[in-house]
């Protein structure tokens, strides 16, 4: 994918061939610089518009997924850089649910538990980031408890980090 002015190419993290079409996939755990992320999604746009792209899929972090899609606001919603391109509905909650968008963006979602560990220490702020040992214990009280809510969010409750350290004393 060409980006910046002397032929800089962005190659993304895997390709998979999908119906006969490319479809370029980038996880992306890591915040970039406005500016980088704006050359890395016109790159793409220019080789979706090509023809030489069929789709690009992102899995992210909740950071990179706000920097993308936007966020909820007391005035609505305020657009992520996928709008400012044009990729997503300008003032609209992204729904993803809509087939054969260029651009589509989920939530990194690990099943390998070192994977899931290194996503959530991600995610979490670092007060709540801990070892890989105390995240086991955290996980197992919170798939006890059976919560709706996803576990950085369950562990972020004002009350959860208390019952946490009673238990595990």
């Amino acid at each position: 994918v060409p980006v910046g002015a002397a032929g800089e190419l962005h190659w993304p993290d895997f390709a998979a061939i999908v119906g006969g079409r490319i479809v370029a996939v980038e996880m992306e755990i890591t915040h970039k610089e406005r500016w980088r992320m704006l050359q890395v999604l016109r790159g793409y746009k220019l080789s979706i518009e090509a023809g030489h792209i069929a789709q690009v899929l992102w899995e992210v972090t909740p950071d990179v997924q706000m920097q993308l899609e936007g966020r909820r606001s007391v005035d609505g919603w305020d657009d992520g850089l996928l709008a400012d391109l044009g990729f997503l509905e300008s003032g609209q909650a992204p729904d993803w649910s809509v087939k054969g968008r260029p651009m589509v963006v989920r939530s990194a979602q690990g099943r390998d538990d070192g994977v899931r560990y290194a996503l959530s220490q991600k995610t979490l702020p670092p007060s709540l980031r801990c070892s890989y040992r105390l995240w086991r214990q955290w996980l197992q009280v919170w798939e006890r408890d059976d919560s709706a809510l996803e576990f950085e969010e369950w562990l972020m409750r004002p009350r959860t980090l208390a019952r946490l350290r009673d238990l595990v004393s």
